[in-house]
């Protein structure tokens, strides 16, 4: 459909909204990620929030824990929204995936990133 997402992230990261796109634009938009975000997870929402608070400082414990509270693990503020699970075996999954290839691989990239930034955040005593 052309009304269906398009890489939607790539573009956005790489200032290209129309248009084609190709293999050294998802390279850009990884290069952008790695430089200049750090990344957070939301099947990963706990531990996203302590590194976000731990990197940026924000409050104390106590406000670390109303975050992790309200944001993390069902809490009043998390993402409650639900969708349909898609087989990826079906049209759709097809269709999204052919749209969406190189988003794909920038969010499997993201989750390498969080990974990397962890270790680091560590090494560094951040976390």
């Amino acid at each position: 459909s052309e009304f269906c997402e398009s890489n939607w992230m790539v573009r956005a990261l790489t200032n290209k909204m129309v248009g084609p796109l190709a293999s050294e634009d998802v390279m850009i938009a990884k290069e952008i990620l790695k430089r200049k975000c750090l990344i957070g997870l939301m099947d990963r929402m706990e531990e996203s929030i302590v590194r976000f608070h731990a990197y940026f400082g924000f409050g104390d414990a106590g406000d670390l824990d109303c975050a992790v509270r309200n944001y993390a693990n069902g809490g009043d503020l998390a993402n409650h929204h639900s969708h349909p699970r898609l087989d990826p075996n079906g049209e759709t999954w097809k269709v999204l995936e052919r749209k969406n290839g190189l988003d794909i691989q920038l969010y499997e990239y993201a989750k390498q990133l969080f990974e990397e930034q962890g270790m680091w955040m560590k090494s560094q005593n951040i976390l």
